[in-house]
């Protein structure tokens, strides 16, 4: 059994925390990983460790992802122990969402600070810096992105699709309006139960089947852009549960291929010729045998 582990920066290490550590299960003091390169999640195996009574440090290393709920029987125990909160330390990473209950609250900064608690995961800070959105800054608590009739022009940025906590998406537009296609990540805000609105846009593209995956039961609304193409049949289905406000098929070119109404975006694929079929070889005429005599 180890009496303490120790690892401390600055060195090479850039990998992941082995989920074998996890198998230390008999210590109880110290263990500590700190200032090192070390990335990726933290393994929920480390819960294990849940006889530690001193010193739980895995500040100031590369770390990511969301904090395990289970790990926080470890900060329970070091409380128990009467060594302190402070004893269980986890700030100074990439941790992000929302921190679990069962580890702590937002306002200790052993476990918050130089994290990124309360961000959705994978949200960079650089995402939303132009003044179309300006309220957008990857919060969790994050439930209603509405920019409707805002006059707004350019893209969708596929990183609406790590907004996974929105209930309600509106970008209609009134005049101008959105260009290009709808991202594929929008498919991940499976909980927008309370409406997702597109219409009057100028998105010019095929819908992606990824939309298939939002649950809702009010307005799923498409209209009055380009979208060309078919309608997927993962999409189609959502119409038998949306009691109001179904409008995909109106101004748009459903039904034609997006290269044939949208020539200067999209390429048909060439139509593939014809194999010709092998010329049979001219069977050799047959030479007569000399009759005998």
């Amino acid at each position: 059994m180890a009496a303490v582990f120790s690892l401390s920066g600055p060195n090479s290490f850039e990998s992941s925390l082995p989920t074998q550590l996890g198998q230390l299960t008999l210590m109880t003091n110290r263990f500590i990983i700190t200032g090192t390169s070390l990335t990726g999640s933290l393994p929920t195996q480390m819960a294990r460790l849940s006889l530690m009574v001193d010193r739980y440090y895995l500040q100031s290393n590369s770390f990511t992802g969301v904090i395990p709920s289970q790990v926080g029987i470890i900060r329970t125990n070091l409380n128990a122990a009467g060594t302190g909160y402070n004893q269980f330390k986890l700030n100074n990473n990439d941790f992000c969402s929302d921190l679990p209950s069962q580890v702590g609250t937002s306002s200790t900064s052993y476990l918050t600070d130089d994290n990124s608690i309360g961000t959705v995961c994978g949200w960079d800070g650089t995402y939303m810096t132009d003044s179309r959105f300006p309220t957008m800054d990857g919060s969790t608590s994050t439930t209603n992105i509405n920019y409707a009739q805002h006059g707004l022009t350019g893209t969708i940025p596929s990183q609406f699709g790590l907004m996974t906590e929105v209930t309600d998406f509106d970008l209609s537009a009134a005049s101008e309006g959105l260009g290009g296609k709808i991202p594929s990540e929008i498919g991940n805000m499976v909980k927008m139960s309370s409406g997702f609105t597109l219409s009057s846009n100028k998105i010019t593209s095929a819908v992606p089947t990824q939309l298939g995956n939002i649950q809702l039961s009010v307005d799923f609304q498409l209209d009055s852009n380009q979208l060309c193409g078919d309608v997927p049949t993962q999409v189609q289905a959502l119409s038998s549960g949306v009691t109001s406000g179904w409008q995909v098929a109106t101004g748009n070119d459903f039904g034609t291929p997006c290269c044939v109404t949208l020539p200067g975006t999209h390429t048909c694929s060439p139509t593939s010729l014809p194999s010709p079929l092998p010329t049979a070889r001219p069977s050799p005429i047959p030479t007569s045998r000399p009759s005998p005599l």
